[in-house]
């Protein structure tokens, strides 16, 4: 499997642009899609475009993203986006307070997203046909890990996220999954059973 290249995020500037939800909503279509007008992205999103010329704007300016290009439209050629590499990854390295605040805001704000996506799927499965099996699920375990078997365990998660993405086709056919994937160590004195 050929691990596709990452633009890691040092900049606390950076990582800021990506505390929008509109924003991450963007680089992970354009991740998944690959170079997109604002149709295409809107199309993805179920969103009106309008609404996204200013968070592509803005990927673009803070050096995320850049027009790759344009194509023909209706009207006018149509600016064609991509990120500046195939993924956007955060610096597993950081050690600066105001980069890693800004992170657990970034990490917090991904978990609300997936959480309200989980909520409205739960609505939906209530319609689903008798003894069909419910497509939603959380998985939350404690363990105690090596320091290898932790790389191990972060290795596999990556190579699920690609696995998942690989398979990414958009026929029209396929429902769309959101995967949430949070790995964290418990900090010391809090017990494995807290909030």
């Amino acid at each position: 499997m050929k691990r596709k290249r990452a633009h890691v995020v040092r900049d606390v500037a950076q990582l800021e642009l990506l505390g929008s939800p509109a924003r991450l909503q963007l680089v992970m279509a354009m991740s998944r899609l690959g170079p997109s007008t604002a149709a295409d992205l809107a199309a993805s999103l179920n969103r009106p475009a309008e609404t996204l010329y200013y968070h592509l704007h803005k990927l673009v300016e803070g050096g995320l993203a850049r027009t790759a290009g344009s194509r023909p439209g209706r009207r006018r050629p149509q600016a064609v986006y991509e990120l500046v590499q195939p993924l956007i990854q955060v610096d597993p390295k950081a050690t600066d307070p105001a980069y890693l605040e800004t992170l657990g805001d970034l990490y917090a704000a991904s978990l609300r997203h997936a959480g309200r996506t989980l909520r409205r799927a739960l609505t939906a499965e209530a319609d689903r046909p008798e003894g069909t099996e419910r497509e939603t699920g959380v998985l939350q375990v404690h363990v105690q890990l090596k320091r290898k078997d932790y790389a191990e365990v972060r290795r596999r998660l990556l190579e699920l996220t690609e696995f998942a993405l690989e398979r990414h086709v958009a026929s029209g056919e396929e429902r769309e999954y959101c995967l949430t994937l949070a790995v964290s160590p418990v900090p010391p004195g809090m017990p494995a059973d807290t909030d």
